[in-house]
């Protein structure tokens, strides 16, 4: 049994502005493995995981099951694809869950690491980051759980919003309720990105209402306003920092307009001296 497995489940990450090569490396090094789902990309996702897989072979577990597959929708699609097709395939005693906007901070993945080999918990419940450039917001708040140990009954809910036990969550951020006892609450912090540039914000919240829920009027209601918000946006190329300070894999995307995947993420001298993380032992 490895110790600790990353699952995600994506499509069309670039076009819709989510940073999610920086993510999956943001914790590559201290997984053995992660388990990456591209679930039908068409706009060059999927040849970013391709190209990792080939760096990192033993790492990288490159999955292809398309949402389609799965008669159910909104957010249940993607609980669906991991709780049906991945959490199976995982023998590991402790599994991260990853978002395509979300990064874990250079400075403290092998602490938590650590916590998970040395405590008596079966949940670590970090404070999150949720970090808008292009709208100048920013706020900070305990997040859902999205590391836990590999216990019977572990799934994920909520489309993939934390891991809980036997599919129930009630509540969110720092009151909701996961079953997955002891739990340990820590201040590291964790980086949500949604609408980090402007030129995907658009797309972004038109998958979200269109695709993901359809049904659900605040979402729908989201798109329109971010339609008429960014129809002649100016964008100023001074991001909002927290205090932490930003991970050091997205501080070369400030000021960007769009997401795009840089080479150097590919380049393990460069990973390094970026990061301070030896990527080449991966």
């Amino acid at each position: 049994m490895t110790f600790l497995a990353g699952i995600l489940t994506i499509r069309d990450a670039i076009i819709a502005g989510a940073p999610v090569a920086e993510s999956i490396l943001s914790i590559l090094p201290i997984c053995d493995k992660i388990y990456i789902n591209d679930a039908g990309s068409v706009d060059g996702t999927l040849e970013v995981f391709q190209r990792m897989k080939s760096i990192w072979p033993s790492k990288i577990e490159l999955l292809q099951i398309p949402d389609s597959d799965f008669e159910s929708t909104h957010f249940q699609l993607v609980d669906d694809v991991i709780n049906k097709s991945i959490l199976p395939l995982i023998d590991s005693e402790w599994i991260a869950l990853l978002e395509g906007d979300t990064l874990w901070h250079e400075s403290t993945i092998f602490d938590l690491l650590n916590l998970m080999k040395t405590t008596e918990c079966n949940s670590i419940r970090e404070y999150a980051w949720d970090t808008q450039w292009c709208t100048k917001h920013a706020f900070k708040d305990f997040s859902n759980v999205r590391l836990a140990r590999n216990l019977d009954g572990v799934t994920v809910c909520d489309g993939a919003m934390g891991f809980c036990l036997n599919g129930v969550r009630e509540g969110n951020g720092k009151d909701a309720t996961v079953g997955l006892l002891p739990e340990l609450e820590v201040e590291y912090p964790r980086f949500h990105f949604p609408y980090l540039f402007p030129g995907n914000a658009v797309e972004r919240a038109r998958r979200h209402a269109e695709h993901l829920e359809t049904s659900n009027e605040s979402r729908k209601k989201q798109y329109e306003d971010l339609k008429d918000r960014f129809k002649d946006l100016t964008f100023s190329k001074q991001p909002l920092c927290p205090s932490e300070g930003l991970p050091a894999l997205v501080k070369g995307l400030a000021g960007e307009p769009v997401y795009f995947v840089r080479d150097e993420l590919f380049d393990l001298g460069w990973l390094k001296e970026t990061t301070g993380l030896g990527y080449d032992l991966c």
